[in-house]
């Protein structure tokens, strides 16, 4: 049962910065509740687009007060008649560059679920160390993520602070270009003009670098899929589809930020 407490607060603002080139908003979110009491937290969201084609490209993140990073991308625009109802990808591939106490010390782990099927069901959680720079395929059914860790970086209670990548995604895109047929890459760090386009993935982890302890750069796809025969609802637009993923930390405060007792 919901009471008056659990009402959220006012709407959000929003306001056009930088030129009028990205769209600044601070919003509310429902951080956590419990049959008596709420916490919206507060998040401030920045998107910007890119037009490219008959499409409108949305970049946007969203910054929490609870330390979380949401990053999403979306395809808008209006549809062509000459196209509608002929099924496509869009991807889009995130390079990040994650420096948690500067640039150097982090490592990079692959996290997976593991669930064993046979009656009692038991199931373990791993982090399974990447070494060296390479790829690695999302698999739903092991709930992959990738975690960074910063050897130098702790909280208050002495337990290593982390950001886990946890994709957000209806599928996997795969196409003739090598990039697409993984999802996660991890490379060290070799200059920001020198390694920008994803399409050259295959030949940033070449030589196998180790990426234990270094400056790494972690990169992401997402895809979102326009479908055949789309709906008639979609004659002459094209609604906004989402992919992205969630940054969250674990171990970056010493409590809760969710309420005070």
């Amino acid at each position: 049962m919901l009471t008056p407490a659990h009402r959220p607060p006012p709407p959000r603002a929003a306001e056009l910065i930088a030129g009028n080139k990205i769209c600044k908003e601070i919003r509310t979110y429902l951080a956590w509740m419990d049959d008596a009491r709420v916490r919206y937290g507060k998040e401030v969201v920045y998107f910007a687009v890119l037009n490219a084609g008959n499409y409108d490209y949305i970049m946007e993140w969203t910054f929490r007060d609870d330390g979380t990073i949401l990053a999403r991308a979306g395809s808008t625009g209006p549809q062509l008649s000459t196209a509608f109802g002929v099924g496509h990808m869009h991807n889009f591939t995130w390079r990040l560059d994650v420096d948690l106490n500067g640039p150097d010390d982090d490592s990079v782990y692959f996290t997976r679920h593991v669930e064993n099927l046979t009656p009692p069901s038991t199931a373990v959680d791993n982090l399974l160390l990447v070494q060296t720079e390479g790829s690695r395929v999302w698999n739903p059914d092991r709930f992959h993520t990738l975690e960074t860790f910063d050897k130098t970086l702790h909280n208050g209670h002495g337990r290593p602070t982390s950001y886990e990548l946890t994709p957000v995604r209806s599928g996997s895109a795969r196409h003739s270009e090598e990039f697409t047929k993984k999802d996660f890459w991890v490379t060290r760090f070799r200059g920001v003009t020198a390694e920008l386009l994803a399409d050259n993935l295959p030949n940033y982890i070449a030589d196998q670098q180790s990426t234990v302890n270094a400056d790494i750069v972690v990169w992401y796809t997402g895809s979102v899929h326009h479908e055949n025969n789309e709906r008639d609802e979609d004659a002459n637009t094209t609604p906004v589809l989402w992919t992205g993923f969630e940054l969250r930390p674990k171990n970056l405060f010493d409590g809760t930020p969710f309420w005070t007792p």
